[in-house]
């Protein structure tokens, strides 16, 4: 049987690394369900409360077929702001009387991020979705705030297995889904997009399998086209492209954004390293992390200000056992 890219991850050895020596992966799961139970939900539950008072504020406005004033961007924006901060000190600031450093990334690592992202992305690009209507007089931005808090509570779920099973994805496949779910972001943003899967097969187009483990690397991927949308606040352009290249697979992220200073570019990788208002500086670190540490992959990124930044991360191919 030929051996495998990947091995599964071991919980024993793996995941209770930096825990003490008593714990156990089901005493971990345990204590990370009742924190998000006790004090994430409820702060989760207020954020969507005051997110949508927001939004009727947005809406009752052009119900009214009124212009936004600076005034009120700077209100939306603040309150916004104000919103995301309380999630990232639910998220990430864990009391360290409970949590050392292992739990809470293992926290993190698991759903917070998906979580905050969920409920603030309709409102990332906000100030562009206003300045389209107040030179269009059409409303091309959010019309809900919708959360249910009960099966988002079962999806957050921290479970053994979560830890413990790769499975072959198909990387076109997964890139594709990915810039569906982003549609709507990418065209408020006016932003055009290229997907190029190239293999070095002759003949009809073949899927690339990778390994991949509960979404980790399609949420990745995701955290990338994000990232580019978000430095891309004028409009540009987003190429993706899988390419094969003897045992590896090569993805490229590249955007035309306004990319990233050189005194920047050596942080961007380091936990607590942000430069947005509402940010955690754990998107790019759980990207990173999460290829590199259970993929057996690697990322690499080449910016240039004013020009745009490129993400190239390398991957094992899936071999399936014979």
């Amino acid at each position: 049987m030929e051996e495998k890219i990947i091995q599964p991850i071991n919980p024993e050895e793996d995941l209770t690394q930096g825990l003490d020596r008593g714990k156990t992966l089901q005493d971990l799961c345990d204590k990370v369900n009742k924190y998000w139970e006790d004090h994430v939900l409820p702060i989760v539950e207020k954020t969507s409360q005051e997110l949508k008072k927001v939004l009727q504020f947005i809406l009752d406005k052009v119900d009214e077929k009124g212009k936004f004033s600076d005034e009120d961007l700077r209100f939306v924006n603040s309150k916004i702001d104000e919103l995301g901060q309380s999630m990232v000190q639910a998220f990430f600031n864990l009391p360290k009387d409970d949590f050392d450093e292992a739990d809470s990334f293992m926290a993190y690592e698991l759903r917070a991020h998906r979580v905050q992202n969920k409920l603030l992305e309709s409102f990332q690009d906000i100030n562009v979705v206003i300045k389209q209507y107040n030179n269009t007089g059409v409303w091309n931005g959010p019309l809900s705030v919708d959360m249910d808090l009960p099966l988002l509570m079962e999806e957050l779920k921290l479970r053994i297995d979560d830890f413990e099973n790769f499975y072959p994805k198909d990387l076109g496949e997964m890139l594709d889904s990915v810039v569906f779910v982003m549609s709507k972001l990418l065209e408020r943003g006016n932003i055009k997009t290229s997907l190029i899967i190239k293999t070095i097969r002759e003949g009809e187009a073949q899927p690339i399998y990778v390994e991949e483990m509960k979404g980790i690397l399609q949420e990745s991927l995701r955290e990338l086209v994000q990232n580019a949308i978000y430095h891309m606040a004028e409009g540009g352009k987003l190429d993706l492209s899988v390419e094969e290249i003897g045992d590896k697979v090569s993805v490229i992220v590249a955007d035309t954004g306004r990319g990233i200073s050189p005194e920047n570019i050596d942080h961007i990788f380091d936990k607590g390293f942000t430069t947005r208002k509402t940010g955690t500086g754990r998107g790019l670190f759980f990207v990173k992390w999460s290829i590199e540490k259970i993929l057996g992959g690697k990322i690499e990124v080449e910016s240039e200000e004013g020009k745009g930044t490129k993400f190239l991360i390398t991957l094992p191919k899936y071999k399936s056992p014979e």
